[in-house]
């Protein structure tokens, strides 16, 4: 009996020193102080170089948006007043110059880029969202709900591997994060949507699977277009600007 109570006391204080561990360390990642200016310009530098990028550099600027007490940033290509306008979201971890090719060429293609750094994370399981709830300001990191290691750059490095290196990339997330996705719902059904809706889709996505997306735009009602790209991968907004800008653009410029 005696050994059975020392048993359940030392499961109960290894409990106990690795939830104090866990957050400790969810707190100390989030509030991890911002790369400084120099390092941010590196790490730009060190992208256009290695994916070999070739952008005119001057024909974006970059200021920031107060939002809710939050201050994002922005990268602004300007075609003028009378041009359509084209905000970029980027994915998880990453943010807007890591598109920085795509937001050129539309830029190019006759439209106002505006990418901003809003990094959401992509689902969650059932567990994540029990998890969320209870663990509201506890982080983990990207890759134990998100396999980025099948997807290559253009330089043929894996994303995983890409991300990893990179100080401005997201590599941590709250469970508070994740839970917004599955308690927030969607201001219409999918069927309901009435906003013209572009699919662009990697056949070899290991991300989000082929049957998933078309599962959902056929429920799609709305003007819609599919653009299909067979034998690319997830990273195709990256990967293949110059086959992917412009049907996009053509397509935007037809509903827009």
């Amino acid at each position: 009996m005696a050994m059975t109570k020392k048993i359940i006391l030392i499961a109960v204080l290894v409990i106990v020193v690795f939830h104090v561990v866990w957050y400790a360390t969810s707190r100390m990642i989030m509030n991890k102080k911002l790369p400084d200016e120099a390092t941010v310009q590196t790490v730009f530098d060190n992208l256009l170089k290695d994916e070999k990028i070739n952008i005119d550099r001057n024909s974006f600027t970059e200021t920031y948006l107060e939002a809710n007490g939050i201050r994002l940033h922005l990268d602004v290509f300007s075609s003028g007043k009378n041009a359509p306008t084209l905000v970029f979201i980027p994915g998880t971890s990453v943010y807007a110059k890591f598109y920085i090719e795509f937001m050129y060429k539309m830029y190019l293609q006759g439209f106002n880029v505006v990418g901003f750094d809003l990094r959401p994370p992509l689902f969650m399981v059932p567990l994540a969202e029990f998890m969320a709830d209870l663990y509201k300001s506890y982080s983990i990191p990207i890759f134990l709900y998100l396999d980025l290691s099948k997807e290559k750059s253009k330089s043929g490095t894996d994303a995983a591997t890409l991300l990893k290196s990179n100080p401005i990339a997201v590599k941590w997330i709250t469970f508070r994060a994740l839970g917004s996705l599955m308690h927030t719902e969607l201001a219409e059904p999918v069927e309901k949507i009435t906003v013209p809706i572009m699919l662009v889709h990697a056949e070899k996505d290991s991300i989000f699977p082929q049957a998933y997306v078309e599962d959902i735009y056929n429920r799609l009602t709305c003007k819609k277009k599919y653009l299909f790209f067979k034998n690319t991968e997830h990273l195709v907004m990256t990967n293949n600007v110059d086959e992917a800008a412009p049907p996009i653009a053509k397509w935007l410029k037809e509903v827009m």
